[in-house]
């Protein structure tokens, strides 16, 4: 078991709190909803991404917070998924795990910003057992557009340009859908948004026939819309779907051990088409769009004592557009 004293003692307190997540809240709510940390031994840790548990050893989160992770894994940094409403606060601290599978979605590039097979999974070296996973959509989202989807993270609170700060909490906002495709989903609020650090987070929502909480997305990128020169404040996000990339995510996760497993197909069902393999009938044939927009990963920094070593060392990551 690591010890953690650097990551939970060695972060000062904020002097001011800034508007939360662009105008989001604080919240302990929907634990399942954790933070990617990246913690070095002896120097401490900080948070730079986030992510889902679906499966009591498996997360959910975006491929370029994976990429990211397997950079500072190489570095001799250590991955943990960790779950608490402030990273940098002992009190509220439910469970945390190491991550030692990295997996991302095969269609990512990583030299395309916004894209939207920005999906990745993190397995743990242990299961948590601490709440129980999130359950997953696997159902489609036609005529969402309008409804309000409830976003989650660990991201910074306004543009870097702004000042950024207050990373590491876990924060909420609810946005509505304004547009979607078979891939993404966008959402716009003039006021609320998310920011660097959100990237892996959840886009969650209940069902509407069950009321039971499921990952609908996972915070991919946001763009400008009221300046050109601020991409969170003011602007919109987009998240990547769950529903379309189930296949693939099954080809990693149990999900039918834990309840959340694709149903049993129906071989009328209009979306189904013969692929030669029975555990993946489905052919969505699904194209990527390139929207070149910022993503919202975050690099650790502000309340970390370690920064200008992992600076020398080409470590610091940030997706530019």
């Amino acid at each position: 078991m690591l010890a953690l004293t650097g990551l939970l003692l060695g972060s000062p307190a904020l002097a001011q709190t800034p508007p939360p997540m662009v105008n989001g809240e604080r919240t302990s709510e929907h634990p399942q909803v954790g933070a990617l940390v990246a913690y070095y031994e002896g120097y401490g840790g900080s948070s730079f991404c986030s992510g889902t548990l679906i499966h009591p050893e498996w997360v959910a989160t975006a491929a370029h917070c994976v990429e990211a992770a397997e950079q500072y894994e190489r570095q001799g940094v250590t991955i943990l998924f960790y779950m608490a409403p402030d990273v940098y606060d002992a009190d509220g601290v439910l469970d945390y795990a190491v991550a030692d599978q990295f997996e991302m979605h095969p269609s990512y590039d990583g030299n395309s910003l916004g894209n939207s097979w920005d999906l990745g999974l993190l397995h743990l070296e242990k299961p948590i057992t601490a709440v129980p996973p999130l359950s997953v959509n696997t159902d489609g989202i036609g005529g969402w557009t309008g409804e309000i989807v409830t976003f989650l993270g660990y991201g910074i609170t306004k543009d870097d340009s702004l000042g950024g700060g207050g990373g590491g909490v876990k924060r909420v906002t609810n946005i509505p859908i304004y547009d979607s495709n078979e891939q993404i989903l966008y959402a716009y609020d003039s006021v609320q948004n998310l920011c660097s650090g959100d990237s892996g987070g959840g886009g969650i929502r209940q069902d509407d026939t069950t009321g039971q909480w499921e990952l609908i997305s996972v915070n991919s990128f946001v763009y400008a819309v009221q300046s050109g020169s601020t991409s969170c404040v003011g602007g919109g996000s987009g998240s990547a779907r769950i529903d379309t990339a189930i296949d693939w995510i099954e080809d990693f996760v149990p999900l039918d051990e834990v309840g959340f497993g694709t149903p049993a197909l129906d071989i009328d069902d209009p979306m189904y088409m013969d692929t030669g393999d029975p555990l993946n009938p489905y052919d969505n044939n699904l194209s990527s769009e390139e929207p070149g927009l910022l993503g919202c990963s975050q690099v650790p920094g502000g309340r970390s004592l370690w920064m200008a070593a992992l600076a020398v060392g080409g470590l610091l990551l940030r997706r530019r557009d």
